[in-house]
C-alpha cells in the first residue's frame, strides 16, 4: 500500500489493479542500485533490470529541502483538491509541480511557527474533501483502488488544513485597506459592488493574494528547489491508468 510516514473532486481518478506506488525513499533506493547495476556490469546490467521484478518505478518530478517529489505525490494532492491544485485527470505539467512545492513552502513555514489546529478542524476538513469526492464510503473506495494509505491521505489533508490557517494568520488577517481606498474602489464602480463591506472584502483579499505571491517569490528564492519537468512537459498521472474502467 501507498504510504508516506512524514510528509477531492467530484470524481476520482483510480489506478490500475494490484499497482503500487514507490514512496520517496524507496525511488532513492532503486535509482541507486539500478545505476549500480549499469556502472558496474554495463549493457549485461541493462539486461539484469529489463528482467527484474519492479512493477512501479515513479517519476521524480521535484526536489525540495533534500527530498524527492514524485508524480504521485502531485497526483494525489491533486485529486483531493488540496494545495491549490484543481482535481483533474490530466497529466501533471510544470505548474502543478510549482504548485505542489508552494504549498509545501507554506506547510513547513507553519510547521517552523509552531502553528496548530484542532481535532475538529481536521475532522471538518477531512469531512469536506469527502463530501467534495461524493462521501466517504466513495473516498475510502477510491483509496482502496489507488492503493493510498487512508493515513497519508488523512496527513496531506492535515498539512493543507495547516497552510490554510497560515495564510489566514500572516496574510489575510493583516491585510489592511484604508477608508480612502474603499471609497476610491467604489467610484470606480466596481463591478456592480453596492456596499463598502463588499468592496473592503475584495481589495483586502486582493491585497492577501498580492502580498502572498510575494513572499512565496523570496521564499523560493531562498530554498533549496529544483523542479524536473521541464515547462511544455506533460508526465503521465500515476493515477489514472483505470480511469476507463469506472
Amino acid at each position: 500500500m501507498r504510504k508516506r510516514p512524514t510528509a477531492a473532486a467530484k470524481s476520482l481518478p483510480s489506478t490500475a489493479s494490484g499497482g503500487r506506488l514507490a514512496d520517496s525513499a524507496a525511488l532513492r533506493t532503486l535509482a541507486g542500485a539500478a545505476l549500480g547495476l549499469l556502472l558496474v556490469f554495463g549493457p549485461l546490467g541493462a539486461v539484469l533490470m529489463s528482467h527484474a521484478d519492479v512493477r512501479f518505478l515513479d517519476r521524480m518530478v521535484a526536489e525540495f529541502d533534500g527530498a524527492l517529489v514524485t508524480a504521485s505525490d502531485v497526483a494525489i494532492a491533486r485529486a483531493l483538491g488540496l494545495f491549490e491544485l484543481d482535481p483533474a485527470q490530466r497529466a501533471i505539467e510544470a505548474t502543478d509541480v510549482d504548485r505542489y512545492v508552494d504549498g509545501r513552502l507554506l506547510v513547513r513555514e507553519a510547521t517552523r511557527l509552531g502553528l496548530e489546529t484542532t481535532a475538529d478542524e481536521r475532522s471538518e476538513a477531512w469531512t469536506a474533501v469527502a463530501d467534495l469526492a461524493g462521501g466517504q464510503a466513495i473516498l475510502e473506495a477510491w483509496l482502496r483502488t489507488a492503493d493510498v494509505d487512508p493515513a497519508w491521505a488523512r496527513r496531506l489533508v492535515d498539512e493543507d488544513l495547516l497552510r490554510r490557517r497560515f495564510i489566514e494568520l500572516r496574510f489575510r488577517d493583516l491585510a489592511f485597506v484604508s477608508e480612502a481606498e474603499v471609497t476610491a474602489a467604489m467610484g470606480a464602480g466596481g463591478d456592480g459592488e453596492t456596499t463598502p463591506e463588499t468592496v473592503r472584502a475584495r481589495l483586502e483579499g486582493d491585497a492577501a493574494r498580492r502580498r502572498l505571491g510575494e513572499w512565496l517569490v523570496e521564499t523560493r528564492a531562498r530554498s533549496a528547489i529544483r523542479r524536473l519537468v521541464d515547462e511544455g512537459t506533460r508526465v503521465p498521472n500515476p493515477l489514472a491508468s483505470a480511469e476507463e474502467r469506472r
